[in-house]
C-alpha cells in the first residue's frame, strides 16, 4: 500500500472538452506519468475471516501521456496499485473538502 498524500499528484485539465480531470503524478517511479480515470465502481464484499463487508474499489483509467513505456506500465501490477491507491486519497479529499459529484 502506498502512503499517497496530496503533494504526490496534481489535478489537470488533459483532454479539451471533456468534463474529466486527468491526474499528474508528481513523485516516485511513476512520476511524470499522467491518466484519466473513467468509470468508478465499488463492491462490498465479505471478508472470509471476519465476515465483516469491505469494500472493494474498481476504475479504469487510461494513461495519457508517460516517461515510461505504456506497455510496460499496463502490464504492472504495482502501478495498477499505485493508481488505486491514489484514487482512494482522491475520493476522500473530495469528501472532506466537500467537493464531490456523484453521477454521471
Amino acid at each position: 500500500m502506498y502512503n499517497i498524500t496530496k503533494y504526490d499528484y496534481e489535478r489537470i485539465s488533459f483532454k479539451e472538452n471533456s468534463d474529466h480531470d486527468s491526474f499528474k503524478i508528481l513523485t516516485g517511479q511513476f512520476s511524470g506519468t499522467i491518466v484519466t480515470y473513467g468509470r468508478l465502481s465499488m463492491e462490498e464484499i465479505t471478508n472470509d475471516n471476519t465476515e465483516a463487508l469491505v469494500g472493494k474499489l474498481s476504475f479504469e483509467y487510461e494513461i495519457e501521456k508517460s516517461p515510461m513505456e505504456k506497455s510496460e506500465l499496463q502490464e504492472s501490477p504495482a502501478f495498477e496499485n499505485y493508481l488505486g491507491d491514489m484514487l482512494t486519497h482522491i475520493i476522500q479529499a473530495s469528501f472532506d473538502d466537500g467537493n464531490y459529484k456523484i453521477g454521471e
